[in-house]
Formats: structure tokens, sequence, C-alpha cells
């Protein structure tokens, strides 16, 4: 598997020295940036080590996805700009998390909620489709949002999709939040094209006191023939003592569930 990690540009340097094959940058940080901000990330990125293989975080609270206040000529404004500036760093895939954008007020109809994120889904796969870039639905959780929580109803956007770049970032975060079997994952594979994990007590960085459960989740994805990126997704961290922690355990797993 290919092992990376969601942070700022900042820490692209560190990252690469740590060892990470990739950094996945935030989609509404790269589109918050100047042109001459942008300008700078993509010379660095261009001319590092390590590539940025994607996007996570694609859109902030205040561009609605679903809800009342989604205005679908905005939301698709601001997809056009981060996957124009995603296709230009040479990134594979953009996943549409972004659980502040999509979450719901009380009394709209959760159906249209979900109508509403399959629209953006489907306005994001036009628009990156002519760049080979893969859209991804993801669910998340019911502490972060109220919208598509589980894997089974994200996995059902993709199918009702039905697009040749649309798939699902499986985030095992999210997945043992809201109790999901392992015995469910062998549906989902043929779907995922990118997968998330962090520490499932925190959502911290990874601590080798859970590395049996994230070896079980890993190993499992891998004998239903995943082997494709997957990054460490999780809150505020300090790159220099916590990524190479997070790492290691991440290879190690790799290693034992290649064998």
């Amino acid at each position: 598997m290919k092992i990376g990690t969601c942070t700022q540009i900042a820490n692209y340097e560190a990252v690469c020295s740590i060892g990470y094959d990739y950094i996945e940058l935030e989609g509404l940080a790269v589109a918050a940036m100047d042109n001459a901000q942008f300008a700078s990330t993509l010379n660095q990125v261009k001319n590092g080590p390590i590539p940025c293989v994607g996007f996570n975080s694609f859109a902030p609270a205040t561009i609605k996805i679903a809800g009342p206040e989604y205005d679908r000529s905005k939301a698709c404004e601001h997809a056009k700009l981060v996957i124009d500036r995603a296709a230009q760093l040479g990134c594979k895939t953009v996943g549409i998390g972004s659980p502040g954008a999509r979450n719901l007020p009380q009394g709209y109809p959760y159906e249209k909620g979900v109508a509403d994120y399959t629209q953006f889904s489907a306005d994001c796969a036009d628009l990156a489709k002519s760049y080979g870039i893969w859209v991804l639905a993801e669910a998340v959780c019911s502490g972060m949002t109220n919208l598509i929580n589980t894997t089974k109803e994200a996995l059902a956007v993709v199918q009702q999709l039905n697009r040749d770049n649309v798939g699902l970032t499986l985030d095992l975060y999210h997945f043992v939040y809201e109790k999901e079997s392992i015995t469910e994952i062998p549906q989902y594979v043929p779907y995922v094209k990118h997968a998330h994990i962090a520490n499932f007590s925190n959502r911290g960085q990874l601590v080798e006191a859970h590395y049996n459960e994230y070896k079980a989740l890993i190993s499992e994805l891998k004998r239903c023939g995943y082997n494709g990126t997957i990054s460490v997704e999780s809150g505020p961290f300090h790159v220099e003592r916590e990524a190479p922690v997070s790492l290691k355990i991440l290879r190690s797993i790799d290693r034992e569930t290649s064998k």
C-alpha cells in the first residue's frame, strides 16, 4: 500500500523527511490560496520528492453542498477551483467529506439532503472527468455531521450516480465510530479508491495500543483486493513527534499483511 498523511503544505518537507509516500492536502485550504501562494505550493510539490495524490476537506462550512443554503452555482464555482488546482498538482482523487458543508438543519428533509449531496457529487464528477480525477463520496460519522453517516449510505450515492470516475473513500475512523461490521467490507472494496485512518479513540494520530484493531481492518481490505492509498487523517497533531509513529505502525501492518 502507499501510505500518506493529511496535512498542510507547510509540513511538506517534514512529511518527506519522515518517509511518507505522499501528502494529502485540504481542498478548501488550496482553494483559499491566492495565486502567488498556489504557485509556490505547485512549485514545491512538482519539484519535491513525493506527490500530492489527492485532497480531503473539499469545502468549508460556509459553502453548503446540502441543505436549504445549498446554492448549486456557488458550490460549483468552488468545486471548479478545487478541481482545477487538484489537476495542476497531479491529484488522482478528491474526497467529498466536508461535514460542516453538508450538515442539515432541523426540519430539512433527509432525502432532500441526500439528493443535494448526490447532485453536488455529480457536478464534481463532470468537472473532474476530463482530468482523470476520481470524485469520492465519503461517509462521515454522526459525531461530526447528520448526513450520510454510514458506508452503506455513501455506497448508495455512488451506485445511483453510476459514473466511471465516482467511487468511495473508506474512512476507517468513521466506520468504527458508526459500529459498522468488518463483514461488510467485501461489498465496499470494489468501489473504494482511497482510504483514511485515525486513532479510533479520539481521531488523533495512530498509537501502538490499537495496533491489532488497525491491522484487522487493513488486513480485510487487502484480503478483498484493496492495495491502494491510505492516509492518516487526524485532528491537529505534532508532525515531527506523532507522524513518524503513525507511519511506523502502517508500514509494519502493510508488511505483515503482505505475507
